[in-house]
């Protein structure tokens, strides 16, 4: 162990969670990084709520390590809140070479995190947040009665520190902001979106959502007059000041910036610059906040890079190589279908041939009449089921048509002589492409059959017309779904601060399309082809703060998207691109594990000097 830190206490609210990993990245990420720390030596403290019924969930499917029911039978009160304590021992797999691509048995570690959950049933947000607050203050502080000094004296024990994830920890417990409704139209099957001449998707007068006349009255307040409506984030930095840390692994919840949606609080910007550090999990996000650091005369703290990879959240391997399979598969169906494939009329957006051909000649093609009428396509480009031609028994059939697994969707096929090459997107919501995947999915039918990991049943709804769609609830095995695929999409229309679909799929020789949006081109290390999308687009209140619930989503031209498949799929392209894919992401490992994590280590120790 090269780590000399005492103890590090690692902050995120909602934390656990019964679902498969690789579908909570956010989540596991932390989770990660508290093994990570805690193999190095130090004593680690993951810090979180839920309630009794999510415990009991976690406990029954052991999704995490020492959650059990004896565990969570014995609870303790802190400032009236019951807290359930118990410790998870779990060795750590053994260490691959990625270069040998065998196991080296001599590294192997064991790591040991406390967690320490809060009760939330019954308790208001403010409630919890104060027992999260008291919690670390009794496990970090060599005396738990004391206030929070000026300056850097710590009340600190010697070589603490606190990272709290920036994610969710921001949110004013007694006015929480609207970041979970879905915007009518934004899976284009609902008659109450309107489709105006430009593309927007917007909300229709019959929503349920109605802005106050001053959208920051209904957003969030805009003074914080008592403690009990700080967030945590300010009430930690407040106590942990200089010792305290964020880790950052999506914009959206910065303070900041044309993607972030906290509250543009003096107290919180205040609190932001009073950090020790900013841990950042990928390159964009570090450029997202250089840039978008208000100017304010407040300082920025220290920004380090970590890529996920310095936490093991990809695992060592070794991992299967599924590029062979694929590119058989492919070289199986060179057909003329594949050939003429550039032939046929788009279903949205404008071509790639008009924007090249210069400004004149798209006009030219603008001017002429569309191939489909406008009329006949949904808000996300497909045409909407007529239930007067298919009949009400058709369109309940194709409205209730029940997700499968991976199993039945092998048995479904079973039969059939030659199964096409299948697409795959890992992680479908309407803010990661779900537009352009249905789009896809209508132009490229008979060319390609597409493979889609979606937790929201209204994403299996919108989809299930498409004969050439199978829709899968997340799975445990990521590789039960990455063998059945040859090229995985991640079209995402916000700003992603990484793409860990992306780095599992190159891991195992499977490339990769991805938008152009946030940080995934950086996940498709330089190797994996970019395409431009028209990104989310969210409107401002009074003061500035982008409202999530009010985004809108733009029309997407798919064009660039089935150039890059077309040419992608070509078998002595794939064949290149594969064996590119599986190298560079075993070295992103391995630069991770090596590099990354002692720089990491050295860099939190010299905070606490």
């Amino acid at each position: 162990n090269i780590f000399e830190m005492e103890k590090v206490l690692i902050v995120k609210p909602s934390l656990l969670s019964p679902i498969p990993a690789h579908f909570a990245g956010g989540k596991w990420a932390v989770t990660c990084c508290a093994r990570s720390l805690s193999c190095e030596g130090a004593e680690v403290h993951i810090l979180t709520c839920a309630t009794r019924t999510q415990l009991l969930a976690i406990a029954v499917s052991g999704s995490v390590p020492g959650c059990s029911l004896a565990s969570i039978k014995s609870t303790s009160l802190l400032s009236g809140v019951s807290v359930v304590q118990w410790q998870a021992e779990q060795r750590a797999q053994p260490q691959q070479s990625s270069q040998q691509g065998c196991m080296d048995e001599g590294v192997i570690s064991q790591h040991s995190a406390k967690y320490s959950v809060v009760l939330s049933d019954g308790c208001s947000q403010a409630r919890v947040h104060q027992a999260l607050l008291s919690l670390s203050k009794v496990l970090g502080f060599k005396d738990p009665a004391s206030t929070p000094p000026r300056g850097h004296n710590s009340p600190t024990a010697p070589r603490t520190l606190l990272i709290v994830d920036a994610d969710g920890s921001q949110l004013n417990p007694s006015k929480r902001p609207d970041c979970t409704a879905t915007p009518v139209g934004a899976f284009g099957a609902s008659a109450a979106a309107t489709a105006p001449s430009d593309g927007m998707l917007r909300h229709s007068s019959s929503t349920t959502h109605t802005p106050a006349s001053n959208p920051s009255e209904s957003h969030h307040s805009n003074e914080c007059s008592s403690a009990d409506e700080r967030s945590l984030f300010e009430c930690l930095v407040d106590c942990w000041q200089h010792r305290c840390l964020a880790l950052v692994q999506n914009v959206h919840f910065l303070p900041f910036g044309p993607s972030g949606t906290a509250r543009r609080m003096p107290s919180m910007l205040k609190a932001w610059s009073r950090l020790g550090g900013i841990i950042s999990v990928s390159e964009a996000v570090a450029c997202y906040l250089q840039k978008w650091w208000p100017e304010s005369g407040l300082s920025m703290p220290p920004v380090r890079v970590v890529h996920l990879s310095a936490f093991g959240c990809f695992g060592r391997g070794p991992f299967q190589d599924f590029g062979p399979s694929a590119l058989k598969q492919l070289e199986q169906h060179r057909t003329p279908a594949h050939a003429s494939l550039t032939n046929r009329p788009l279903v949205t957006g404008h071509t790639m041939q008009a924007q090249l051909a210069g400004a004149e000649t798209a006009q030219q093609q603008e001017s002429q009449p569309a191939q489909r009428p406008q009329s006949q396509l949904n808000n996300c480009g497909a045409r909407p089921i007529d239930a007067e031609s298919a009949g009400p028994e058709t369109v309940q059939q194709l409205q209730s048509q029940p997700v499968q697994d991976v199993a039945s969707c092998c048995e479904r096929r079973s039969d059939e002589p030659a199964p096409l090459p299948v697409l795959g997107v890992l992680k479908l919501t309407p803010e990661k492409g779900c537009s352009i995947v249905l789009a896809l999915a209508q132009q490229l039918q008979g060319c390609f059959d597409f493979l889609i990991v979606a937790g929201d049943p209204k994403v299996a709804e919108v989809l299930s017309p498409q004969s050439n769609v199978t829709v899968i609830e997340p799975q445990d095995d990521i590789d039960k779904v990455l063998s059945r695929v040859c090229l995985v999409l991640a079209p995402s229309l916000w700003f992603e601060s990484w793409g860990m679909v992306v780095t599992e799929a190159l891991l195992r020789g499977l490339p990769c399309i991805v938008s152009d949006a946030g940080g995934l081109p950086e996940a498709g290390l330089g190797i994996c082809p970019v395409c431009p999308v028209a990104p989310i687009e969210i409107p401002t209140d009074s003061e500035g703060t982008p409202i999530w619930a009010m985004r809108q989503y733009p029309k997407q031209d798919i064009w660039p998207w089935v150039t890059a498949i077309q040419q992608t799929m070509q078998p002595v392209v794939f064949a290149d691109l594969s064996r590119r894919c599986r190298q560079a992401g075993h070295n992103f490992l391995e630069q991770g594990a090596q590099l990354e994590l002692p720089g990491l280590l050295s860099w939190l120790e010299s905070l606490c000097d």
